[in-house]
């Protein structure tokens, strides 16, 4: 398993993949900023057949699944880590902000003295169905990236470091799904208390189960998210999802719809239900227009955007122009996050948020100049 991803675009599907059977070349992989080489690539499929074990009872127990699977949430805060190398020099080597530059996007957050900030992790299933024998139908990593996005947020921030996206406190019980993220900050020269609400989708990692015994779990779950999404777009500040598009079905946060073949069944359901879809513009079509809205998520700029700009040509909003992995989806959020609290806008914004190659091409912001 590997959360660098190829995305099937032979398939004919324009769906995210967190893994893939044949690997890219890991020399390519290594030269990318934020990413790991090819002994730790190597390593990290070797300790993921290890601890499924480990994972299967820990999702029986109903505690901490997500963590074992992969390792990957002490391997992606790693990954976050190496690629704020980036995004620090980055932030540190701009000029001081125009004076008013940015005011049009931040002065309500300003006035009010709070950023309620609203992350949504969608299920996060390998969408093209089958993986191998151990892991079974569309397994999902979600909750592992929960993990991992908790731990480098809370991380205490460096004594010399000017980085923003760090030192937050936790408050409520992330077992749950569902935690609360709080942090003071100075924007535009006023204190503004910053609370990121993080759920994540999947009840734990294997289909199966959060279909089978985990379905009350999973079913709270999916509304905890859901909730966290969708009320987040017709209330808070910002509005973050990373998940998968569905082929336009989406955001979505249950277990996949399956056809016969065990693959999500984008041309019998997702195309045709749209269900996230409706539910998203429905709340977008609320008296309150959300600061930002970023939808971390494959080709989501092509299934989006017209209906998002007709809704409310001036909607600010992030999206995307291809298949991403999650791992990056992850990093450009973290990277838009960081700009953000340090209340920046356009062409900065970009220049903190987009660190490598592939985020540079295919993130795109509008309305946020």
């Amino acid at each position: 398993m590997n959360i660098l991803s190829q995305h099937g675009r032979n398939s004919g599907r324009e769906s995210c993949r967190f893994y893939m059977l044949k690997c890219r070349k890991f020399d390519q992989l290594a030269l990318q900023p934020g990413m790991i080489n090819a002994q730790l690539l190597d390593m990290q499929r070797n300790f993921f057949k290890k601890s499924i074990a480990l994972a299967l009872l820990l999702t029986f127990t109903g505690i901490g699944a997500h963590a074992a699977l992969g390792n990957y949430d002490l391997i992606w805060p790693q990954q976050f880590e190496q690629y704020f190398k980036y995004v620090d020099a980055k932030a540190e080597s701009l000029p001081p902000q125009t004076i008013n530059q940015c005011n049009q996007h931040y002065a309500a957050i300003a006035e009010k003295g709070t950023l309620d900030f609203r992350y949504a992790l969608g299920y996060f299933d390998e969408s093209h169905g089958y993986s191998s024998p151990q892991y079974g139908f569309s397994p999902s990593i979600d909750g592992s990236n929960f993990s991992a996005l908790r731990e480098f947020l809370t991380k205490p921030c460096a004594a010399d470091s000017k980085r923003m996206s760090c030192g937050f406190a936790e408050t409520g019980l992330p077992q749950t799904g569902v935690t609360q993220l709080s942090k003071s900050i100075t924007l535009l020269g006023r204190p503004v208390n910053v609370t990121i609400t993080l759920t994540h989708s999947s009840a734990s990692e294997l289909f199966d189960n959060n279909v089978g015994p985990l379905i009350q779990r999973q079913e709270t779950l999916t509304a905890q998210s859901e909730d966290n999404f969708f009320d987040g777009l017709s209330s808070a500040d910002i509005v973050f999802y990373n998940g998968h598009s569905r082929n336009g079905g989406g955001p979505d946060f249950k277990p996949p719809v399956l056809n016969a073949h065990k693959k999500a069944d984008y041309s019998g359901y997702y195309q045709i239900k749209r269900e996230g879809f409706k539910h998203m513009m429905t709340s977008l079509k609320q008296q309150h227009a959300p600061a930002l809205v970023g939808i971390f998520s494959c080709f989501s700029k092509k299934h989006f955007h017209a209906t998002m700009m007709k809704n409310n040509p001036r909607q600010s909003v992030i999206l995307t122009g291809d298949a991403i992995d999650y791992l990056s989806t992850t990093q450009a959020s973290l990277g838009y996050l960081e700009a953000i609290l340090r209340g920046e806008c356009g062409a900065r914004l970009d220049e903190i948020a987009k660190q490598s190659p592939h985020i540079q091409k295919h993130f795109f912001d509008y309305n946020f100049k």
